[in-house]
């Protein structure tokens, strides 16, 4: 590999870790929604595709955790995507789990970025 191709992807991999707040929040934003009945198909999709792109992400740029975490939260909603179905309170009361985990997650990157 050229050193100009591991310094791109180092640069990508940084980008993405300064991003984590704000896609945690967008993340928080729709789940709150979710466990207030205020979400729609569409914003339930867009939701699942945030969760989505943390599982990809965490993987591309080496935060298995946070890949593996987004994977099991992942799953347990495309179950709901795939009935054309939007989950409701209870369904959101039991995927707070997941929530908290990945919430941990990016909140332990984070904290390792500001030490760094």
């Amino acid at each position: 590999m050229k050193i100009d191709t591991i310094e791109k992807i180092e640069l990508l991999k940084s980008k993405f870790r300064l991003e984590i707040p704000s896609r945690l929040e967008e993340i928080e934003q729709k789940f709150i929604q979710g466990k207030n009945l205020s979400l729609n198909k569409k914003e339930f999709e867009e939701f699942y595709r945030y969760i989505h792109s943390l599982t990809g992400a965490g993987s591309t740029f080496g935060e298995k955790e946070l890949s593996q975490s987004a994977l099991s939260f992942e799953n347990k909603l495309k179950i709901f995507l795939d009935k054309s179905k939007i989950p409701n309170k209870e369904d959101f009361i039991h995927f707070e789990v997941y929530m908290n985990d990945l919430k941990n997650i990016c909140t332990n990157i984070i904290n390792k970025d500001t030490k760094e």
